[in-house]
Parts: C-alpha cells; sequence; structure tokens
C-alpha cells in the first residue's frame, strides 16, 4: 500500500518543507529524535492502523510527527515524534510501516512494526533530494523510494529499489519526469505519476516487473489531469489526480500495455484534489477539506459522502497509509 503524495507536485512540495524545515535550514524546538536503534515498542493495538503525517507546533518551531489512529473509527493511538519532518510513508502486506523522512539535507526511511512506535530498520537515502513517495512490492518485499535528485550520478526524476527494503545501494531507474507518486500492483509492477514542470502537467509511466526501464503509458480521457495520489485496489489502479473539469474523483484505471483507459470514476464529496490515499477491507482514507489538512474515510467503491472525519489539523498533510491487521 502507498500513499505519498505533494500538493500539486514537486514544487509546490518544496514550498511545503521550506515553510516546515527552511529547504535544508536549522531545526528551532525539534522534538527529540525517536530511537534509530531496532525496537519494537508497540501500542498494543492489533486491528487495522491508520499513520499519517503531520506537523505541530507553531511557526519556526514545528516539529515532525506520525499519528497512529484505529481505523477506521479514527481514535488516536499513539504520537511518534521523528527524526525531521515525515513527507511520504507506505505499508507492506504484514502492516509495517515505512516513513520517509528529512532532516535538513539528510533523508531516511524509517521502518515501523504493525502498531510500533520506534523503527525496527533504517535506510539513509544517499543523494540530497525531495524524496517523497514510497512504496513496498508485496511479491519482493522491495522498497521503492520517489527522487527528484540530481547531482552529477544519479538522474533527475527516478525512483530508487532497495532490495528487500534493506540498506545498502539501491538499484535507481530514471522516470524522464519529476515523480510524485507510486504504487505496486499485486505483480509487482510499478506504477509512478508525475509532470514536467509546466510543459507537462501528467505522466504516467510503469516500470514491470523484470524489465530495466520505464514504459509511459498514454492515459486516455487525461485532459486536466495532475499527479495525484495513487494505488492499487486489487482490480485497478486508483488515482487521486485532479481536479479533472472541477470535479473531485477517484479513477479507476485499466491498464492494457501501454494505454491506460478510465473503467470506473468515483467522487468523493470533500475529498481533497491529488491528495494522499490509503485502500483496504472496502474503505479509503484520504485527505479531504479545502486545504488538504483533514483526513476522512469512504466507502470503497461506493463514494459519495464520507463516512466519518478521522483527523482535523491546520497543516497540509503530506502522506497516510493504512497499515492492516
Amino acid at each position: 500500500m502507498t500513499t505519498a503524495r505533494l500538493n500539486s507536485g514537486a514544487l509546490s512540495g518544496c514550498l511545503t518543507v521550506a515553510m516546515l524545515a527552511g529547504c535544508g535550514g536549522g531545526r528551532a524546538g525539534m522534538v527529540p529524535p525517536s530511537a534509530a536503534a531496532p525496537s519494537e515498542t508497540l501500542t498494543g493495538k492489533s486491528g487495522d492502523l491508520l499513520y499519517v503525517s503531520r506537523t505541530l507546533g507553531k511557526p519556526y518551531d514545528y516539529r515532525g510527527v506520525l499519528s497512529i489512529l484505529s481505523f477506521p473509527d479514527g481514535k488516536l493511538v499513539a504520537t511518534i515524534a521523528t527524526d525531521g519532518f515525515p513527507t511520504g510513508l507506505c505499508s507492506d502486506t504484514s502492516g509495517n510501516v515505512w516513513a520517509i523522512v528529512v532532516d535538513g539535507h539528510h533523508w531516511n526511511a524509517y521502518e515501523y512494526a504493525h502498531g510500533g512506535t520506534k523503527p525496527i530498520a533504517k535506510i539513509h537515502i544517499p543523494y540530497p533530494s525531495f524524496s517523497l513517495g514510497c512504496a513496498v512490492d508485496p511479491s519482493t518485499g522491495n522498497l521503492a523510494v520517489l527522487s527528484n535528485a540530481y547531482n552529477g550520478s544519479q538522474p533527475a526524476g527516478s525512483v530508487d529499489i532497495w532490495p528487500r527494503a534493506r540498506e545498502g545501494p539501491p538499484t535507481v531507474y530514471s522516470t524522464g519526469f519529476t515523480p510524485s507518486a507510486c504504487a505496486y500492483d499485486d505483480s509487482g509492477n510499478l506504477f509512478v505519476d508525475g509532470d514536467i514542470g509546466d510543459t507537462v502537467p501528467f505522466e504516467l509511466a510503469e516500470l514491470r516487473k523484470g524489465d530495466s526501464s520505464f514504459t509511459n503509458i498514454t492515459l486516455y480521457k487525461r485532459y486536466g489531469f495532475f499527479p495525484g495520489g495513487m494505488q492499487w485496489d486489487g482490480k485497478y489502479l486508483a488515482m487521486a489526480p485532479g481536479p479533472v473539469h472541477y470535479r473531485r474523483a477517484i479513477y479507476r484505471l485499466r491498464i492494457t500495455g501501454s494505454i491506460a483507459k478510465v473503467a470506473q470514476t468515483i467522487h468523493l464529496a470533500q475529498m481533497y484534489a491529488s491528495g494522499a490515499i490509503s485502500i483496504h477491507n472496502g474503505m479509503i482514507a484520504a485527505t479531504s477539506g479545502s486545504r488538504g489538512d483533514n483526513v476522512a474515510v469512504w466507502r470503497y467503491p461506493a463514494g459519495g459522502a464520507p463516512a466519518k472525519i478521522l483527523l482535523r489539523t491546520r497543516i497540509y498533510i503530506e502522506a497516510l497509509t493504512i497499515s492492516p491487521r
């Protein structure tokens, strides 16, 4: 499951990080980080959980946290202080959660056990970048992390993949565009959306399992699409682009070869366009509100009005993911 997404692409992601973290500046009043050593401190909750990346505090004194909520009822279970600001979240089939965290020029991926409040593993992301979204391959356990880095050795616009989600040099795949969100299907094929600045507002590509490069996908009815959160829902690639024609919706894409077609449009009232999404067990969690600063849950694929507002905040929510149990 993957749910990492920036507000209208990498630029506003940079602005968000710049506002909260100075785009690599100092950290006044930062909460001490969670222990980096392996730990299995748990919340005691055994059911499905929702992890949400948040920022708390006052201007120039922000701190990054992960909020753990019971799902789908939304009761606060725990709050984790992170070593920097979490920008991306994704979970694997066992319910373990990966958080992509930035602290100045340092990027790391931290793994938490289901319900865990301290990391059990850490991967250092070696390039200064805007590493935003992530996804875990259900067929191999590989961890994919999006990167917009360029330092002369790594291409601008790429996906770094760590085999079995363990520390070591990643395999780097160029996307040819600025990636924004990603998702694996059940077979281990990786989908990535993004843009090329003001030139091309929407791109979609697939790294098929076993291939050495991405294949661009042509999406019919793509007019008005912008990069948004995505997840494989078991049958279709579900995307939250937009707004498309001023309407906010989830688009279920049927992909055949290098062609994608909209198989179904699901309207979610109050959903935030281009926000983060996570789907599990007939429910979808997504950012909501006019500023993307709330989290709501809807029935999926029925859509309509939200079943419940799970979380209300004052700052745009970068990412969320359901940790299944």
